[in-house]
Protein backbone atom coordinates (compact mmCIF):
# COMPACT_ATOMS: atom_id res chain seq x y z
CA UNK A 1 0.00 0.00 0.00
CA UNK A 2 1.73 3.41 -1.37
CA UNK A 3 0.35 6.04 1.34
CA UNK A 4 -0.29 8.65 -1.09
CA UNK A 5 -2.41 6.77 -3.40
CA UNK A 6 -4.62 4.57 -0.46
CA UNK A 7 -4.10 1.40 -2.76
CA UNK A 8 -2.42 -1.88 -1.82
CA UNK A 9 0.32 -3.18 -3.89
CA UNK A 10 -2.16 -5.18 -6.43
CA UNK A 11 -3.43 -1.90 -7.28
CA UNK A 12 -6.66 -2.73 -5.28
CA UNK A 13 -8.42 -0.18 -3.12
CA UNK A 14 -6.92 -0.58 0.70
CA UNK A 15 -8.86 -2.45 2.74
CA UNK A 16 -8.40 -3.88 6.31
CA UNK A 17 -7.48 -7.42 5.01
CA UNK A 18 -4.59 -5.53 3.02
CA UNK A 19 -3.60 -3.19 5.54
CA UNK A 20 -3.03 -6.23 8.19
CA UNK A 21 -0.91 -8.39 5.32
CA UNK A 22 1.13 -5.06 5.10
CA UNK A 23 1.43 -4.79 9.37
CA UNK A 24 2.45 -8.55 9.18
CA UNK A 25 5.55 -8.23 6.64
CA UNK A 26 6.64 -4.95 8.88
CA UNK A 27 5.98 -6.07 11.76
CA UNK A 28 7.07 -9.90 12.90
CA UNK A 29 4.74 -9.84 16.23
CA UNK A 30 1.68 -8.91 14.08
CA UNK A 31 1.39 -12.11 12.02
CA UNK A 32 -0.59 -13.53 14.93
CA UNK A 33 -3.10 -11.11 13.90
CA UNK A 34 -3.39 -12.23 10.29
CA UNK A 35 -2.83 -15.95 11.34
CA UNK A 36 -5.72 -15.76 13.70
CA UNK A 37 -7.89 -13.51 10.74
CA UNK A 38 -10.69 -15.56 9.31
CA UNK A 39 -8.37 -16.95 5.85
CA UNK A 40 -5.75 -18.16 8.93
CA UNK A 41 -8.43 -19.98 11.06
CA UNK A 42 -9.85 -21.69 8.16
CA UNK A 43 -6.57 -22.86 7.32
CA UNK A 44 -6.39 -24.05 11.07
CA UNK A 45 -9.50 -25.60 10.87
CA UNK A 46 -8.65 -27.51 8.26
CA UNK A 47 -5.24 -28.47 9.06
CA UNK A 48 -7.24 -29.63 13.01
CA UNK A 49 -10.13 -31.55 10.67
CA UNK A 50 -7.29 -33.84 9.42
CA UNK A 51 -5.62 -34.70 12.92
CA UNK A 52 -9.37 -34.95 14.37
CA UNK A 53 -10.08 -37.78 11.61
CA UNK A 54 -6.52 -39.11 12.28
CA UNK A 55 -7.38 -39.18 16.26
CA UNK A 56 -10.95 -40.85 15.35
CA UNK A 57 -9.05 -43.89 12.71
CA UNK A 58 -6.01 -44.24 15.40
CA UNK A 59 -7.71 -44.56 18.65
CA UNK A 60 -11.17 -44.11 19.09
CA UNK A 61 -13.03 -47.35 19.83
CA UNK A 62 -16.04 -48.39 21.71
CA UNK A 63 -15.53 -47.59 24.82
CA UNK A 64 -13.62 -44.03 23.66
CA UNK A 65 -11.06 -42.28 23.00
CA UNK A 66 -7.98 -44.10 24.02
CA UNK A 67 -8.79 -46.39 26.24
CA UNK A 68 -6.60 -48.88 25.85
CA UNK A 69 -3.30 -47.50 26.36
CA UNK A 70 -0.13 -47.92 25.96
CA UNK A 71 -0.08 -44.98 23.45
CA UNK A 72 2.95 -43.42 21.90
CA UNK A 73 4.01 -40.13 22.50
CA UNK A 74 3.20 -39.00 18.86
CA UNK A 75 -0.61 -40.00 19.99
CA UNK A 76 -1.00 -37.52 22.49
CA UNK A 77 0.66 -35.11 20.51
CA UNK A 78 -1.75 -35.41 17.81
CA UNK A 79 -4.38 -34.36 19.91
CA UNK A 80 -2.42 -31.70 21.39
CA UNK A 81 -1.82 -30.01 17.64
CA UNK A 82 -5.20 -30.76 16.37
CA UNK A 83 -6.93 -29.35 20.10
CA UNK A 84 -4.64 -26.43 19.81
CA UNK A 85 -5.53 -25.70 15.90
CA UNK A 86 -8.70 -25.79 16.51
CA UNK A 87 -9.04 -23.67 19.70
CA UNK A 88 -7.00 -20.78 18.08
CA UNK A 89 -9.41 -21.14 14.59
CA UNK A 90 -12.07 -21.12 16.94
CA UNK A 91 -10.58 -17.71 18.27
CA UNK A 92 -10.18 -16.32 14.51
CA UNK A 93 -13.51 -16.88 13.58
CA UNK A 94 -14.86 -15.22 16.85
CA UNK A 95 -12.62 -12.08 15.72
CA UNK A 96 -14.07 -12.07 12.50
CA UNK A 97 -17.75 -11.53 13.78
CA UNK A 98 -19.84 -13.00 10.70
CA UNK A 99 -22.06 -15.26 10.93
CA UNK A 100 -20.46 -18.32 9.45
CA UNK A 101 -17.65 -17.35 12.00
CA UNK A 102 -19.36 -17.32 15.08
CA UNK A 103 -21.33 -21.07 14.04
CA UNK A 104 -17.64 -22.07 13.54
CA UNK A 105 -15.87 -20.53 16.68
CA UNK A 106 -18.95 -22.23 19.19
CA UNK A 107 -18.85 -25.55 16.77
CA UNK A 108 -15.13 -26.40 16.89
CA UNK A 109 -14.74 -26.29 20.60
CA UNK A 110 -17.85 -28.55 21.45
CA UNK A 111 -16.20 -31.15 18.93
CA UNK A 112 -13.10 -30.69 21.02
CA UNK A 113 -15.05 -31.07 23.97
CA UNK A 114 -16.98 -34.08 22.55
CA UNK A 115 -14.11 -35.91 21.59
CA UNK A 116 -11.53 -35.00 24.75
CA UNK A 117 -14.03 -34.75 27.77
CA UNK A 118 -16.61 -37.16 26.61
CA UNK A 119 -14.65 -39.53 24.83
CA UNK A 120 -16.23 -39.59 21.84
CA UNK A 121 -19.29 -41.03 23.12
CA UNK A 122 -17.39 -44.79 22.66
CA UNK A 123 -17.46 -44.26 18.48
CA UNK A 124 -21.09 -44.12 18.64
CA UNK A 125 -21.13 -41.64 15.76
CA UNK A 126 -18.91 -42.45 12.80
CA UNK A 127 -16.20 -39.59 12.05
CA UNK A 128 -17.11 -37.74 14.86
Amino acid sequence: MDGSKGKCSDGQEADDECVEDRVAMEHPKAWWSCLLSQRGAFVLALLGAAGFVSCYLRHICMEGHMKHPPYGAGEYWLDVAWTLAWVLAAIGFARTGSRIGVTFAVVLPCLVIYRLVLGSAGGLLPFI
